[in-house]
């Protein structure tokens, strides 16, 4: 809409006569608000103050007159008063008497909050309850259906003795009417006021647009003149002369327009031509720029301007017509996190680099599926801000690079890393144990993968009630080998394991779901065979793929040796030969010492993994025995180390807590006149909980209490063979399963053993096995 010069002056007069009658208005209209709203204040405290007062006296004055009634159980004369004292006064809408066992006495109701009450039984509204929690008087405020409801309730008391509780309610009806009506009064006033002043402010405004057309006259030709000139030069029209009428400030007007016109002639003549070189630049190098360039707007629309080479980088045909969404694939949640996202870089360009505002966009990388077949795709994505005139952010440019070379060749990279790494803790596991050590180890681990095989085949095809005692078989040999592998630094069959481990627990604990786990268990077997098989080939590798383990003789010509010597056997022999013999069959003997690294090294990485310090402790180290000797126990003993870690071995914090510094675990070993061995295993731990031990078997349905109290505290202790049952809370690569001790007493009874366990409230616990000849 345009304005003439007679328009503006009548608006500049109208304007200031209109600021001048509204502040004086707005004066008059505050001063009689603020006096109009003291005296609603007023009048409303007034009344509230003496329903208030009035509830209070009620209760208090009901209070004592129902003390001795209440004392009598005079219901009837307490009905009488509480019905008369409400029927009596218009602004009481409920009055109630209870018992200490909030039972109603009596109930007299105007509002039908007490109306279909058992007077029988005791009240349990919200009211009720906070009346009867009530020590002393109390009040409270609450509004229903649109009415406020004043609430007074005090205890009814003989001494200490409460004989019951007296409630009022009170509505502040009266108080809204009066209110009301003085609200009334007022408006009626202030409208008297403003409609006198509407009166004065018309008055006002018809001599202002009389004088204001006036004076408007006489300046409005020259200025229309110079007008319609500045509009044909707004249109483009150039040609026709400004005209220059007057020596005025609107003729210098009229001058300095014309010379404009003359300039802005000149300029407009060589901008068509500048205009399009520029945009054949930006065109060219659009489209031979090598990366996705491409530019969105705020509203996640993209623009025409993008690089031919954007489309090829982000797998499309072309880029028309497409919003964000579509370029970069994003799911909803995606675009409302993009959407986010530039709410906050719209605010947050003068306050934070834009460097650490690109980093927070929800996608930096997209990965781009192929349709036929072919590797995905990576690409890197990069944003810039593209500002407007003001400085505030208008668009954001994208930088999409092609990364898929670059994340093939950092993963080729990684794998070869974590082959190298492989390789190189399983020549150290190899290099620092005996070569039959390691024989042992590959030959049990094969055995019981093929046991494990075979017991994955049975339990696909059994009946659903023995798939349970199949998977605790399995799950026994699983772990095992898990307890071995990390004895030996074998870490990654230690982890395939572990997972394994973890499968067939839940197998354990819910058995009706093992056809989803079926597969992914013969993945887990497949991983572990893989795994051991590499440990086998770099085995062969360092003992020159003979596959014969050597000492200081082939091991098969050592075996031949001691058969050799025990078939000569005790005869009556020289000395000499005698003492010969005896050597020939202790040629494949070694120090205890000896044949105890592996099971110091199975201590070392379990602490180590577990954040604890441990010394582990050989005695005698010098004894020397044939190594099958362990052999036939190895699985306990491999598992009775883990448990001592893991239950044994306090952390750091709590040995300096019990002032024993540095974990201990020893041990020992003596021999028997008859050639037994005798073996042990003590920590210096704070020993078994007894009683959490047996709450652990009882809770999980292991004995009953019964039978619980019926044993001593040395068959209590067996119960830490019993399987699935743990003092562990949580279940890690050391602890947790609760079947490691029970693998343990089974391995040694297997072998003709017995095991012997003794434990000591915060000094330790020892097991001793006993091995037969």
């Amino acid at each position: 809409m345009k304005f003439g010069i007679q328009a503006k002056l009548f608006m500049s007069f109208s304007s200031l006569l209109a600021m001048a009658l509204a502040m004086v208005f707005l004066s008059l209209m505050a001063l009689d608000s603020r006096r109009a709203a003291k005296d609603l204040d007023k009048t409303e405290h007034n009344i509230r103050g003496m329903i208030v007062n009035k509830g209070r006296q009620l209760v208090l004055n009901g209070s004592i007159a129902m003390r001795s009634l209440a004392e009598e159980n005079s219901i009837s004369t307490i009905r009488e008063i509480i019905a008369s004292t409400v029927d009596g006064d218009s602004d009481i809408v409920y009055g109630v008497f209870m018992d200490p066992e909030s039972k109603p006495w009596a109930v007299r109701d105007r509002q039908g909050f007490y109306q279909d009450i058992d007077l029988r039984n005791p009240l349990r509204d919200s009211m009720s309850l906070w009346a009867a929690a009530g020590q002393s008087l109390q009040q409270r405020s609450r509004v229903d259906d649109g009415t406020e409801i004043l609430e007074f309730a005090i205890p009814v008391r003989n001494g200490e003795d409460r004989l019951g509780t007296i409630r009022f309610g009170l509505t502040t009806k009266s108080m809204h009417e009066a209110f009301k009506s003085e609200e009334e009064h007022s408006r009626e006033v202030r409208g008297q006021t403003t409609l006198l002043f509407l009166l004065v402010a018309v008055f006002a405004f018809l001599i202002a647009l009389g004088a204001s057309t006036f004076v408007a006259a006489r300046m409005t030709r020259p200025i229309t003149i110079l007008n319609e000139s500045a509009s044909r030069i707004a249109g483009g029209d150039y040609e026709e002369q400004v005209p220059v009428v007057g020596k005025d400030e609107i003729g210098v007007l009229a001058h300095s327009f014309e010379s404009m016109r003359l300039k802005i002639k000149d300029y407009m003549h060589n901008l068509q031509a500048l205009v399009e070189m520029k945009v054949r630049q930006i065109r060219d190098i659009l489209e031979n720029i090598e990366q996705g360039l491409f530019t969105f707007n705020l509203d996640l629309t993209v623009n025409e301007d993008a690089s031919r080479k954007a489309a090829e980088v982000l797998g499309l045909p072309n880029l028309a017509g497409l919003t964000l969404t579509d370029l970069l694939r994003l799911t909803p949640r995606q675009e409302d996190l993009f959407r986010d996202w530039i709410d906050i870089v719209r605010i947050a360009p003068k306050t934070q680099r834009w460097r650490k505002l690109s980093r927070l966009a929800p996608l930096q990388e997209i990965r781009i599926e192929n349709g036929n077949g072919d590797e995905a795709r990576y690409v890197v994505l990069e944003y810039q801000k593209i500002l407007d005139k003001h400085g505030g952010i208008s668009r954001i440019m994208v930088l999409a690079r092609d990364v898929t070379e670059t994340r093939k060749t950092e993963r080729r990279l990684q794998e070869e890393r974590i082959l190298h790494e492989k390789t190189v803790k399983t020549v150290l596991g190899i290099s620092s144990h005996p070569p039959e050590t390691i024989t042992q180890f590959a030959r049990d681990t094969e055995e019981r993968m093929q046991a494990m095989g075979k017991g994955l085949d049975a339990i696909s095809m059994a009946p659903e009630g023995e798939r349970h005692a199949l998977a605790v078989a399995i799950f026994k040999d699983c772990h095992t080998i898990k307890g071995n592998a990390g004895a030996f630094g074998f870490d990654a069959l230690a982890v395939a394991a572990e997972h394994m481990e973890a499968l067939l627990q839940a197998s354990i604990s819910e058995p009706g779901d093992w056809e989803k786990r079926a597969q992914p268990a013969q993945k887990l077997l497949e991983t572990m065979i893989r795994e051991s098989g590499d440990i086998d080939e770099v085995f062969l590798i360092l003992a020159g793929k003979s596959g014969e383990t050597t000492v200081r003789l082939a091991e098969s010509k050592v075996a031949r040796i001691r058969q050799m010597a025990e078939a000569i056997g005790d005869r009556s022999l020289d000395p000499e030969l005698a003492s010969l013999v005896a050597s020939c069959r202790r040629i494949s003997h070694r120090s205890f010492l000896s044949l105890s690294t592996k099971y110091r090294d199975l201590v070392e990485n379990a602490a180590s993994k577990a954040g604890k310090q441990v010394e582990f402790l050989v005695s005698p180290p010098e004894l020397e025995m044939d190594h099958q000797t362990l052999a036939r126990i190895d699985e306990a003993l491999v598992h009775l180390f883990r448990n001592a870690v893991a239950h044994g071995i306090e952390s750091p914090a709590e040995g300096a807590r019990g002032k024993k510094g540095k974990g201990k675990i020893e041990f020992n070993c003596s021999v028997g006149r008859d050639g037994s061995h005798v073996f042990s295993i003590e920590d210096n731990g704070p020993g078994i909980d007894v009683a959490l031990l047996s709450a652990k078997a009882v809770k999980n349905g292991l004995i009953s209490e019964t039978a619980l109290a019926a044993m001593s505290d040395q068959e209590k202790l067996g119960l830490v063979f019993s399987p699935g049952l743990s003092t562990s809370s949580v279940s890690d690569s050391l602890s947790g399963r609760g079947l490691g001790m029970a693998i343990a007493a089974d391995c040694v009874r297997a072998s003709g053993g017995k095991i012997i366990l003794e434990s000591w409230p915060g000094q330790g616990t020892r097991f001793t096995i006993l091995t037969p000849v």
